[in-house]
């Protein structure tokens, strides 16, 4: 059993070594015994090919990430396969999705009913992942790039888009791309590379391959310019027309597609693949069949304009192939719909027939009304209907959006989902509560029935309370009703916070007068309650302060002022007009709360609620300002500031002699303290010099001597050491253990002593000995370890003065980091940077290891809290940030004014 398992393995490594071996991906597919196996979605596996190299086709429908590997599902017509890549490249996720690719990996099965079936692809390298054609939507994402702005760049893996000519083709599948700002080396796995001459865009990254930086071609594409139609690429899809700029789209485009004719108007009409909808122009000079109609397959045609909105497609040639179905319709919001991002597209829409003509169904949707042309009336007023058609959006001259209308082919296509009634008050009368009850019968449009009392009337909107709860009734164009009206109003809920004190609106409602009767008592609210939701659209009162009086359009707008709280309350002026008070006056008003919940209605004066007043009777002075006013005060304090003014110019006369001897006095006082001044700080400054001098000629002889004596004592005892191994003659491995640890721990002794004479040597006390220091450390340290190094140092920074304690606080944390990176992280890589400004010093050590996600457990935790006391120790800031599989990112700061 053994041996078969070591010949499976030897199998699938031979099977492995080929797919690296093959052509890069894009190359013409292989014959012969090496040709990986041609496969189809959902496929039926055969004896034998299990596990084998196979290769499939397919649009990439979703795409995300695991790791460093990358998941993608490629679907077809038959289905979808996943695919997973080993070790895919940041930039795929964004590239990959809606492209067509060619993929090739080891195919695993799946048991189906039928039985096995190709259930998935693992490929191993990332160029045998081939892209075919990616969709107009990916070229559009990215901003164009010249050449010389893709040279300067820095970012590696990042997307860059490029359009130029190729100066020529050159051996190794690479080719020169050159526009008007330069020229630059495209390296490319496309086979096709016959393209010199020609202008041609350019998808691709930037990637290291060793110590040099290419550019990677992704993907790239012929462009030629509007009299060379010829060359221009056929589009197949009416996604890639829909994507297209109108100055692209004017460029006449060739175009080829299948799909189904979704409406006929004169002149023109609709199709849509299965990418989306278009608009056809021309159509009837492109066929002499009288019968064609909506729901028919074609085959179309053309070339590509910009259109009045979006792009179009007119029509050359139309083929009728056979008798289509209409495709799954999307269902939008209303707010999707008026976007006009819709247009030309197969949608449907549920909402109650507000008006009705013969071509005309009004629908109100939730969030707003839209217009339907329909082949005939229905009697669908009243009716909650569902309807399918085209969208067609209108425009200004500007290509700006003024309207929508759904163009509905047939009567088919609009679904009765709950007829009119034929008496709306006979439903039910339910509460405010009741919406959130549960109820199997629900439906997007329900009609429900509630009863109250109108409280108020503003802007065509009726304020009713029923007992304690309060709504706003939408009535339908030229309803009529009054303060004081009892009610019954049937109309489509519509809720905003429905879990929290929701606010009920009740849309195109159907009111019906009942009675009259004087309002309710209103409920008094203080400070406490003030701001609450439960009071929208019902009777309150409360006492406030006046702060101003204004008019606002045709309304009298009163700033109140309850504890902190400040507030509006409105009259308008139909209703009369309050008289002018004093600011500072208590009120007692009463009116209707209505709460602001849309405060992006661009009024300026819009507070967290207003109160909405009936009539100037709805304000009751309580108090007026007492006399003692901030005019008045202002008044007398400037009559006593008057007197006080004459005063002080009285006595100014008399002392203005005084004044003259005084300030010749204190100017000689002055020149002599300033002398005085200027001596001790000489003084000060020589002594500080003296005493900075012996300090640094102390270093320079601590240094000297730790360096010239005992530095030369440690390294000829390693040497005496190493030639007492030499002249044992003893194999490395047989060597006694203490004479090498002796040696080794003396070569640390050197390093050590090394390290602290650098740190106290003055003459090291600038910016470029430390980034030469570091630079030396880093690269013996990391060669030492097996690890590469990337340096990312200033050329030449300033020679800028930085104390000892701070170069031998912020060598020891990058020693640390360093270590934590080859001892622990396991990295492969380490890069360490330098960024000097004006304000900090920031030195980052990043590495490619292992990370780890809490520093609490780690083993380095000891070395993480040493690397934050150091920097904490020079007032700097210390930041690590790392995560399980990603590595490590260790960033020290040291601020310039805290040290230096």
């Amino acid at each position: 059993m053994s041996g078969i398992r070591t010949i499976i393995r030897f199998i699938a490594a031979i099977t492995l070594l080929r797919a690296n071996l093959a052509p890069a991906a894009g190359s013409p597919t292989l014959t012969g015994p090496d040709a990986p196996l041609r496969i189809t979605i959902g496929q039926t596996i055969q004896p034998g090919e299990e596990n084998q190299m196979a290769e499939a086709e397919g649009t990439v429908t979703f795409v995300g990430k695991q790791g460093r590997a990358v998941y993608l599902e490629i679907g077809s017509e038959a289905g979808y396969m996943p695919v997973t890549v080993k070790g895919g490249a940041d930039y795929l996720p964004d590239l990959l999705l809606r492209s067509r690719i060619r993929a090739r990996g080891i195919c695993t099965p799946i048991r189906s009913v039928g039985g096995k079936i190709i259930g998935s692809l693992h490929v191993v390298n990332i160029n045998d992942i081939a892209v075919l054609q990616l969709p107009e939507e990916t070229w559009q994402h990215y901003p164009l790039c010249t050449t010389k702005a893709a040279t300067q760049t820095n970012n590696l893996e990042q997307i860059v888009y490029l359009r130029g000519r190729v100066q020529s083709v050159q051996p190794g599948r690479s080719f020169l791309l050159a526009d008007e700002s330069g020229q630059l080396t495209v390296n490319s796995r496309q086979a096709r590379l016959e393209i010199a001459g020609t202008a041609t865009e350019v998808l691709g990254v930037w990637q290291q391959r060793g110590s040099n930086k290419i550019f990677q071609c992704v993907f790239f594409r012929p462009v030629a310019g509007a009299t060379n139609q010829a060359s221009l690429p056929a589009l197949t899809t009416t996604e890639q027309i829909r994507w297209l700029r109108p100055d692209e789209a004017g460029r006449h485009y060739p175009v080829k597609v299948r799909g189904v004719i979704t409406f006929l108007r004169p002149g023109g009409g609709n199709i849509q693949d299965e990418t989306g909808g278009i608009f056809l122009w021309e159509l009837w000079n492109a066929t002499t069949n009288s019968d064609l109609k909506s729901g028919d397959f074609c085959e179309l045609e053309g070339v590509t304009a910009p259109g009045d909105f979006s792009p179009i497609l007119l029509c050359r040639k139309l083929t009728i192939l056979n008798a289509g179905q209409f495709p799954e319709p999307l269902r939008p919001s209303w707010t999707e719909l008026i976007g006009g991002g819709l247009d030309a597209q197969w949608v449907e829409v549920e909402g109650v027939a507000l008006s009705e003509t013969k071509h005309d169904l009004e629908l109100g949707m939730k969030g707003g009304r839209i217009s339907c042309w329909v082949p005939g009336p229905g009697n669908y007023l009243g009716a909650i209907v569902r309807v399918r058609g085209v969208v067609r959006a209108f425009n200004d001259k500007h290509r700006h959006i003024n309207g929508v209308q759904i163009n509905v082919p047939y009567q088919k296509f609009i679904e009765v989902e709950a007829p009119a009634s034929k008496d709306p008050f006979s439903a039910p009368t339910v509460l405010p509560k009741d919406l959130f009850s549960y109820n199997p019968n629900v439906f997007a449009f329900r009609r429900v029935k509630v009863v109250g009392q109108v409280v108020h009337v503003r802007d065509g909107v009726c304020y009713v309370m029923d007992g304690t709860n309060g709504m706003r009734l939408i009535p339908e164009a030229g309803a009529k009703t009054g303060v004081g009206d009892t009610v019954e109003a049937v109309g489509f809920p519509d809720i905003q916070y429905p879990y929290d004190s929701p606010l009920l609106t009740l849309l195109e409602a159907i009111i019906r007068d009942t009675g009259h009767q004087p309002l309710p008592a209103p409920q008094k609210i203080t400070l406490d309650n003030l701001l609450s939701r439960d009071h929208d659209s019902t009777l309150v009162q409360t006492e406030a302060s006046l702060l101003n009086t204004s008019m606002y359009g045709a309304e009298q707008v009163l700033e109140l002022q309850t504890g902190t709280r400040v507030y509006f309350a409105r009259l308008e002026l139909v209703s009369g007009h309050i008289p002018r008070l004093p600011a500072g006056s208590r009120l007692e008003v009463t009116g209707v709360y209505v709460f602001n919940s849309d405060e992006s209605n661009g009024r300026q004066d819009v507070g967290p609620f207003d109160l909405l007043l009936n009539s100037p009777a709805d304000i009751r002075v309580l108090a007026l300002p007492s006399w003692w006013t901030a005019q008045h005060a202002i008044m007398v304090v400037s009559s006593m500031a008057l007197v006080i003014l004459l005063a002080v110019a009285w006595i100014g006369l008399l002392h203005q002699q005084v004044g003259r001897r005084t300030v010749e006095l204190s100017a000689a006082n002055q020149s002599l303290k300033g002398e005085i001044a200027e001596r001790k700080r000489m003084e000060n400054e020589l002594v500080r010099t003296r005493l900075q001098h012996m300090v640094e000629q102390e270093r320079t002889r601590i240094a000297r001597d730790l360096h010239d004596d005992l530095g030369s004592r440690v390294t000829r005892i390693v040497l005496l050491l190493d030639e007492l191994l030499l002249q044992n003659r003893v194999p490395p491995s047989d060597a006694p253990e203490h004479p090498s640890e002796i040696s080794a721990a003396a070569k640390e002794i050197i390093q050590a002593l090394d390290e602290t004479v650098w740190a106290v040597n003055p003459r090291n006390d600038t910016l470029p000995h430390l980034f030469n220091y570091l630079s030396q450390f880093a690269i013996e340290f990391l060669k030492a370890a097996n690890a590469r190094c990337r340096l990312d140092f200033p050329d030449h920074p300033a020679a800028r003065t930085i104390s000892a304690e701070t170069r031998h606080n912020l060598f020891l944390a990058v020693k640390e980091a360093l270590n934590n990176a080859v001892r622990h992280a396991q990295a492969a890589e380490v890069r360490l940077r330098a960024t000097v400004n004006e304000e900090s010093l920031i030195l980052t050590v990043e590495d490619d290891g292992r990370g780890f996600a809490g520093a609490s457990d780690d083993p380095t935790a000891d070395g993480l809290r040493n690397m934050r006391q150091r920097m904490e120790e020079i007032s700097g800031q210390f930041n690590i940030e790392s995560a399980l599989g990603k590595g490590t990112k260790v960033t020290l700061t040291c601020l310039w004014s805290s040290r230096e």
